[in-house]
């Protein structure tokens, strides 16, 4: 599944034992809910086609309801990136073909390209078709702060499916560095996050804190191969998330969407008795490195060793 292209000229020229206590209890409430809760696939299907019929709906007053249909985009890309068993290829191809059509809108070259950004993300975890993800990984260094930020929270759910080694990364994060960006811990955290060895990033990071000595980063640089982990500004979005999909797995569709009657008819029935556990999906998401209050530093055995030589 190809995504459409269009060019743009886009691109610009804790208190640790509270928190982790507050994670912990979270958890414990959320597992309590969801003990044995099971879902039919049929009603995830037609809770995913309700979200997206809703997010359609609304798409032209998105800037008016940008928190809620960030939540429904999220709820659906969630799906196709964590379960992706479980996502109806219809809707998929739906999908991609609304992204399709929303090229061809006025406002895309402005501000209508990162509308559709969760979804995109989310087509990329289900396709693994890297051109999904070329819009958002190539405006990480966006002039923009907030919308750098926002960026990055549309790629972290699929950040462990990015190589480390894609240039759009490592360009973004240098051209932010030279720019003397704001927030940057964004990017730093999805590269932290991504694919690859660990040697590997290690070795990244330190050809980034020798060039950058002098740099307002050089000591999120040095917290990323240090001993203590390092604060996650991605764990409030991903936790916004699981409630929103804790509370869509143990509703009901208003009413059933005519994708479903369109295949099964108008008794609404269907062949399909596949089940899924509800916290089956919810336990995946707890293993991605962004997902907690804290994410685990690489750490920098040489650097470690010379520390303590020192002292």
């Amino acid at each position: 599944m190809a995504p459409p292209f269009r060019r743009l000229i886009t691109k610009p020229e804790l208190y640790r034992n509270s928190h982790s206590l507050q994670e912990a209890t979270i958890i414990t409430d959320r597992k309590r809910i969801l003990h044995d809760l099971e879902i039919e696939n049929d009603r995830v299907s037609d809770l995913l086609y309700e979200d997206f019929n809703i997010y359609q709906a609304n798409f032209d007053a998105q800037e008016d309801d940008s928190a809620h249909q960030d939540l429904r985009a999220s709820f659906i890309a969630w799906f196709m990136i964590f379960a992706p068993e479980v996502f109806p290829p219809d809707l998929a191809r739906e999908i991609a073909s609304f992204i399709g059509g929303s090229l061809e809108r006025d406002e895309y070259p402005t501000y209508g390209w990162h509308n559709t950004l969760h979804l995109r993300a989310g087509l990329y975890g289900y396709s693994k078709h890297e051109g999904w993800l070329t819009e958002a990984l190539a405006n990480l260094s966006h002039h923009n702060s907030s919308l750098r930020r926002y960026v990055a929270r549309t790629i972290a759910p699929v950040a462990h499916l990015i190589p480390a080694s894609n240039e759009l990364v490592l360009e973004s994060i240098e051209t932010n560095m030279r720019e003397h960006h704001f927030f940057n811990e964004y990017s730093f955290l999805l590269f932290r996050a991504a694919r690859g060895s660990d040697e590997a990033k290690l070795d990244q990071l330190r050809r980034w804190r020798e060039k950058f000595k002098e740099h307002q980063d050089y000591d999120l640089i040095s917290s990323l191969t240090g001993e203590d982990p390092v604060p996650n500004p991605y764990a409030p979005q991903f936790r916004r998330v699981e409630r929103y999909i804790l509370l869509r797995l143990c509703s009901k569709p208003t009413a059933l969407p005519i994708q479903r009657l369109a295949r099964v008819g108008s008794s609404g029935v269907s062949d399909s008795m596949a089940r899924i556990d509800a916290d089956q999906v919810l336990a995946r998401v707890e293993t991605h490195a962004l997902a907690s209050t804290f994410v685990i530093p690489l750490l920098d055995v040489s650097t470690l060793g010379a520390t303590v030589h020192s002292t």
